[in-house]
């Protein structure tokens, strides 16, 4: 039966469909009043009651159970964790993944994309086998760490999104999971909030924390991926979830000040015009939009970036150009397989022009290009390039195609914003970069995007049941070991976080030990190596500043082992050499210090806090011109800093020549040292 308006309203039931297909107008926008209560309707029908086949098709508590996972999961974080976002994401997904795998089959992937993916893998893999850092390839490096152990992940997503949300899908199957989003989304919206009054309850070091995804660009992405399905159901079926989760998706994108995102907000917004049937509803979507970009220009933080008022603005807009340019030139350099996955980090820093090292300088080095396009070139040069172009392209023309002939006017409605909200989110992504807070999430939408029905097999029926149930198991198994493996990743940020408030405290010995625990936990990870070595040979600088013997020599102790195993570990890593090269030299070895450094400036010329290294060492061994020399381009490059004329105030003392020590130590004085 069609229900009246009256009847459909609240949250008890969401998203039902009725027992007919109803398609209105071409787009299912051109109704009359009375057809609108029987829009509604398509959104009503409980769990048990019948289909548009005519059977009963409950949606199972499998199927229940691993949508909301999905949905979920780019809130899940870690309290106490020194990265609290990564790994319980990702963690998250993988189990979602394996519930997944268990519940009944209702589409799979497109044997194109199931293609066009196995290439990218076997490039990947050939790109990392040919890398200077064959096993951080393999497994990835800090902080996304897409390797083995999340890209999976990503893979899966997009396989559970066809078999959950396929064609032969339960009708309850897609308002369930939009229900879950919505309350995901506003979460995220409610936390961004309280971010924006200046509470901080997930405490972070940098001005735009991200909210729960762990950075603002993630945050808005997220946002612009919510925003397409909600704003699309929202405007045609007027349903109060996804009324609430299109709220909440404008706060997220408008509140993450992030361009891109509302770049991405906006691209979607004209797809959905586009897809739009009738005059009102375009009309709906064009105010929708202008309200959302009246609420960006006032929020204050926000109406800075899109007006680039602020310094941060400013410089991120022109760091992101050089970024972009030299990234370009790390594709030309290596156009057959790239620097292998992960692998930009290290290999970038050759790259770095004069204007790079004066405008942006070595610290906060970059890990990748900031644009999906070019990061898929770094990692397996132009054929991944091309093969990521290809499969997004793959995807929205099969996206597209899939709209036609969805059962009911509402799914149609949801699946428009779906392909609008990924269009958007790509869009996004030109200026960002994948990560596990969205990339699953993402992957899962356009699975169920390009989705079809799941193959027919020639075999007998009992012979088909057995096999697909092994294949089931199998999976599940794979995806609840990866899930658990996971876990204990998230589980060793809670020891690298004490660890690294034992170093800030001088309790060394237990830092030592706190490490060693996260390592217990991640064996495979070299990273919790270079956050040890980075942390003690900092405590060594700190303590030798102070005139503490005692503690530059325990964090010698501490510190020269993961040093080592860090360079080994990467060995084209500016950063490794200077941990090592900084242990070493405070060791007294000085020879040994300055050969690290040399090395490392091999890698990247014009680096100036290499050069300063340089120089200092040099004026340790007495070598007063080459000191002299490697200070004055370390003070030219880096045009700010007291710290080079300090150090070439010393070597002119030490070289007898007080009149330009005391010029150095006036200069120093004048930038602020």
């Amino acid at each position: 039966m069609r229900g009246t308006p009256a009847a459909t309203a609240g949250f008890g039931n969401p998203l039902g469909f009725d027992t007919k297909r109803i398609v209105l107008g071409t787009h299912g926008d051109s109704y009359t009043p009375s057809e609108r209560a029987a829009t509604y309707q398509l959104f009503r029908c409980d769990v048990g009651e019948t289909d548009p086949m005519g059977e009963s098709r409950p949606l199972s508590k499998a199927e229940r159970v691993a949508l909301c996972g999905f949905a979920i999961a780019p809130v899940a974080f870690l309290p106490g964790a020194l990265d609290r976002f990564v790994f319980p994401k990702v963690a998250m997904a993988a189990a979602a993944i394996a519930l997944a795998a268990l519940a009944p089959r209702r589409g799979r992937l497109p044997t194109g994309i199931v293609a066009v993916v196995a290439c990218g893998a076997l490039i990947l893999l050939s790109s990392a086998l040919v890398s200077a850092s064959v096993a951080g390839a393999i497994v990835g490096r800090a902080p996304r760490y897409e390797g083995i152990f999340v890209l999976p992940v990503y893979a899966g997503a997009a396989a559970a999104g066809a078999s959950l949300l396929g064609p032969e899908r339960r009708r309850r199957a897609v308002p369930w999971w939009l229900m879950c989003m919505a309350i995901a989304a506003s979460v995220v919206a409610i936390e961004a909030l309280i971010e924006a009054f200046g509470v901080r309850p997930l405490a972070s070091s940098v001005a735009r924390p991200g909210s729960l995804l762990g950075n603002a660009s993630d945050e808005g992405a997220y946002g612009v991926l919510c925003l397409g399905p909600f704003l699309s159901t929202a405007v045609r079926v007027r349903h109060r979830w996804s009324i609430l989760g299109t709220v909440a998706s404008a706060v997220v994108v408008v509140l993450s000040a992030s361009r891109g995102a509302l770049l991405g907000a906006l691209a979607a917004g004209l797809v959905l015009v586009y897809f739009a049937a009738t005059r009102r509803v375009r009309l709906v979507l064009v105010g929708g939009l202008a309200i959302l970009g009246a609420f960006a220009l006032a929020v204050p933080a926000t109406r800075a970036r899109i007006l680039a008022q602020s310094p941060l603005a400013t410089s991120t807009v022109t760091g992101r150009t050089l970024l972009w340019n030299e990234s370009i030139g790390l594709i030309t350099d290596h156009p057959a397989l790239g620097v292998g996955p992960s692998g930009f980090l290290d290999s970038f820093p050759a790259e770095h022009s004069l204007r790079w090292q004066e405008q942006v300088g070595p610290a906060n080095p970059a890990d990748s290009p900031h644009d999906w396009v070019l990061q898929a070139g770094a990692a397996g040069g132009i054929p991944l390039a091309l093969l990521a172009v290809f499969l997004a392209l793959f995807v929205m023309g099969r996206g597209r195609r899939q709209l036609e002939g969805q059962p009911t006017s509402g799914e149609t409605a949801v699946f428009q914003g779906i392909f609008a909200g990924l269009l958007g989110y790509g869009v996004a992504l030109l200026f960002h970069l994948t990560s596990p807070g969205t990339t699953p999430i993402a992957a899962f939408a356009a699975g169920a995007a390009v989705a079809v029905a799941p193959r027919v097999s020639p075999v007998s029926l009992s012979a088909r049941v057995s096999l697909v149930r092994m294949a089931r198991v199998a999976v599940a198994g794979l995806f609840l070991v990866l899930c658990i493996v996971l876990v204990a990743a998230a589980s060793a940020e809670i020891p690298l976080r004490s660890a690294i408030d034992d170093v800030a405290n001088g309790n060394l010995a237990a830092a030592s030990s706190e490490f060693a625990l996260a390592n217990g936990l991640r064996p495979w990870d070299g990273e919790i190596d270079a956050d040890q070595a980075h942390a003690f040979a900092v405590a060594a600088e700190q303590a030798a500043a102070i005139g503490d013997s005692h503690t530059v020599s325990a964090a010698i102790v501490y510190g020269l082992s993961p040093a080592k195993s860090e360079l080994s570990e990467y060995p084209r890593s500016i950063l490794a050499l200077e941990d090592l090269s900084s242990l070493e030299d405070f060791a007294g070895k000085h020879e040994a210090a300055l050969t690290l450094v040399q090395r490392g400036l091999l890698l990247d010329p014009r680096n100036p806090q290499l050069l300063l290294s340089e120089g200092v060492i040099d004026g340790e061994e007495r070598h007063y011109p080459a000191a002299a020399v490697a200070l004055l381009e370390a003070a030219r490059i880096d045009a700010t800093s007291p710290a080079p004329w300090l150090d070439l105030a010393n070597v002119y003392s030490a070289e007898g020549r007080p009149f330009a020590a005391a010029a150095a130590q006036r200069k120093a004085a004048q930038l602020g040292g």
